[in-house]
């Protein structure tokens, strides 16, 4: 069985014309993969960045709260000991 040189110039065109299929195809699953994994890392750090500020604002309240309640109890203890002076 012999190939003409027409056959082989037109087995070859259309092995690039898939070859090009190919790539395109591989080119554009790679771009949705780049997006796919663009939107993960961003909602990774939306979720890291929400995290974050609701510890800081649990320290905050934490804070605010042993500092209201050492006040407390130093008005307390102060009136404390002036009632026990008075006896």
């Amino acid at each position: 069985m012999t190939l003409t040189d027409r056959e082989i110039i037109e087995r070859l065109t259309r092995l690039e014309e898939g070859q090009k299929a190919i790539n395109e195809e591989m080119n554009r699953r790679f771009d949705e993969m780049d997006k796919r994994i663009t939107d993960l890392v961003h909602t990774a750090n939306t979720i890291v960045m929400v995290f974050g500020g609701l510890v800081v604002a649990m320290m905050g309240l934490v804070f605010w709260d042993r500092r209201t309640f050492i006040e407390k109890a130093k008005d307390v203890t102060v009136k404390h000991i002036e009632t026990d002076r008075r006896l």
